[in-house]
């Protein structure tokens, strides 16, 4: 559940499956892959700019990875 300030009253959104409410409707999905993409490049060019094994460790357990994502 999520919380939206608007102005001075707060909206309360619940989960809820878009393509329930508009059927109607037609919706773009992304099969580009940018998101692996760019993960990829995080973890390549942080082992290429460490100084060490160590470093480059230290790093990488820093990257965020959003749940379900691998590499």
């Amino acid at each position: 559940m999520t919380k939206v300030c608007l102005g001075d009253s707060y909206l309360t959104l619940f989960p809820v499956n878009v393509s329930q409410l508009f059927p109607e409707r037609r919706y773009i999905e992304d099969h580009t892959e940018t998101n692996l993409v760019d993960l990829r490049r995080v973890i390549y060019l942080t082992i290429r700019n460490a100084l060490n094994y160590e470093e480059a460790v230290h790093k990488l357990l820093k990257v965020q990875l959003l749940e379900g994502e691998k590499v």
